[in-house]
């Protein structure tokens, strides 16, 4: 005789975290602190998507791991939609 498998219940799907992407940003501002020190960014202004280009170009020609992944993450940032509400300073 065959056995009847138990059906498992559906595991249950948990919230959504809020705020998980500012966890995943470990050191805000690394990124423009690089920038600016190599000269791409000058003042103020945001990053462009050509300047996270350079610095893309930067960090593979020095084998830079960490900035590599800073600039995917910030390129993927660029591409998502902001919340509604006053952007912080």
């Amino acid at each position: 005789m065959a056995k009847k498998a138990k059906k498992k219940a559906a595991p249950k799907k948990d919230k959504k975290k809020p705020k998980f992407i500012q966890k995943a940003i470990e050191k805000p501002g690394a990124l423009r602190a690089t920038a600016k020190r190599l000269g791409i960014l000058k003042g103020d202004g945001d990053l462009t998507v050509a300047m996270l280009d350079q610095l893309m170009a930067h960090a593979k020609r020095t084998k830079n791991s960490t900035l590599v992944k800073r600039v995917n993450l910030a390129k993927t940032l660029k591409k998502m939609p902001r919340a509604k509400g006053p952007r912080k300073k």
